[in-house]
């Protein structure tokens, strides 16, 4: 408890867990991006399609084989792109809500904090660090407080 109440004494503690959360909370540049991805899967669909429609009208498969398979190719490329950009967006989501619980649990706690609340070790910490003659706790919002043993 003593590493809690260490921690819970900084001043801009709140306020510096919220600039952090903000951090994950802009996606700006990769939701540009995922957008900049999606239209060209569209085009690379229509494509595809022109092409099949093309080839029903013509003698010569092989030609419109190569370029078919080089468009599923490049469409399989961007898909994938797209996958990694989603995950990617998800899981700042995911860690700027964590960092809000974060800090709402925070802003919730009666100090000094004197009994054991396991809900609050799992809100709060990240892990502890045991060394000789010292406990390193490491808060999820990078902040590290010795205690010696």
């Amino acid at each position: 408890m003593e590493a809690v109440n260490l921690l819970l004494t900084k001043d801009t503690l709140i306020e510096d867990v919220l600039e952090i959360a903000w951090l994950f909370e802009d996606t700006g540049d990769t939701d540009s991006q995922l957008a900049i991805l999606a239209d060209k899967q569209k085009i690379i669909e229509k494509e595809i399609e022109q092409l099949i429609e093309e080839s029903s009208k013509s003698s010569e498969i092989d030609s419109y084989r190569k370029r078919y398979d080089a468009l599923i190719d490049e469409y399989d490329r961007v898909t994938e792109k797209l996958v990694k950009l989603q995950n990617k967006i998800d899981e700042r989501k995911s860690k700027y809500e964590g960092i809000i619980r974060y800090a709402a649990r925070l802003r919730s706690l009666q100090k000094p904090i004197e009994i054991f609340d396991e809900e609050l070790w799992y809100t709060l910490l990240d892990r502890v660090t045991v060394k000789t003659d010292t406990l390193v706790y490491t808060f999820k919002d990078g902040t590290e407080i010795e205690i010696e043993i």
